[in-house]
């Protein structure tokens, strides 16, 4: 059995068949794209976040990989999980969480 594929390669296949499957006008693929939307949220929502007491750490540190999951830069993420993955187990799951959300492998 294949390698499953990311969040982000589902989302995109899923717009584009949607967009294929009901035509070109405007309303139409704005419905697909709303649908793909709505198809990631709900499997992002899934993925369970570990408690991290993030008083211990650098202020900005939980926005930081917060804001880089958004973007789904899953090389910056993975450097804060080398680079912060060691300061705690929670952390570390956190980070591996948020690669997971953005669909990084």
């Amino acid at each position: 059995m294949g390698k499953p594929l990311p969040m982000r390669t589902l989302a995109v296949l899923s717009l584009l068949a949607a967009v294929a499957l009901t035509g070109c006008s405007q309303d139409d693929a704005q419905d697909a794209v709303d649908q793909a939307k709505d198809a990631v949220s709900s499997a992002a929502g899934d993925v369970d976040l570990p408690e991290v007491d993030w008083s211990k750490y650098d202020d900005q540190l939980q926005s930081k990989i917060d804001e880089l999951a958004d973007a789904a830069d899953c090389d910056s993420l993975q450097k804060e999980l080398t680079d912060n993955g060691k300061l705690d187990t929670d952390v570390s799951a956190y980070i591996k969480a948020k690669l997971a959300e953005a669909g990084c492998s």
